[in-house]
C-alpha cells in the first residue's frame, strides 16, 4: 500500500524564535500525521473489504476515537455481519486487533502515566 500526502507551511517570518518555531512545526506535524493516520486507516479497511467480499455484508458507518501518540484520532468504520457464524463486528478492529471498547494504542497503555501530566511553569523567585 501506497499513501502520498503533502504537507505546506506557511512558516511565519516576524518574530520567530526557535521556541515559537519548534511549536508551529510540532503543532502542524502533529495534526499532518493525524489525516495520514485516518486516510491510512481507511485504505486499510477498503483493502479488506474487498478482500471480504462474499463474507461479510456491509452496514452503517460507526465513529471510534483511539488515543495514539499523535493525540486522539476519530475516524469511521464500517459495522459488518459476518456471514459465516452471523455475528456482528467491525472488519477494521479485527484487522487491525482493535478490543471492543480499546481506547488507546498499545504504546500510549505502556508509556508511564506521569510522562502524561502536563508541564507546570516554574513559578518566579520572589
Amino acid at each position: 500500500m501506497r499513501i502520498s500526502e503533502t504537507l505546506e507551511l506557511s512558516i511565519p517570518d516576524d518574530g520567530v524564535d526557535v521556541d515559537k518555531l519548534e511549536r508551529y512545526l510540532t503543532r502542524e506535524i502533529r495534526m499532518f500525521g493525524k489525516q495520514v493516520f485516518v486516510k491510512v486507516l481507511q485504505e486499510i479497511e477498503a483493502k479488506k473489504m474487498e478482500e471480504a467480499k462474499g463474507k461479510v455484508g456491509c452496514r452503517e458507518k460507526v465513529p471510534r476515537y483511539l488515543f495514539t501518540r499523535l493525540g486522539l484520532i476519530r475516524f469511521e468504520r464500517h459495522k459488518v455481519k459476518y456471514k459465516e457464524g452471523g455475528r456482528f463486528g467491525f472488519l477494521l478492529d479485527d484487522v487491525l486487533g482493535l478490543k471492543p471498547y480499546q481506547g488507546e494504542t498499545g504504546w500510549v497503555r505502556r508509556r508511564p502515566k506521569w510522562t502524561a501530566l502536563p508541564l507546570r511553569e516554574e513559578a518566579p523567585p520572589t
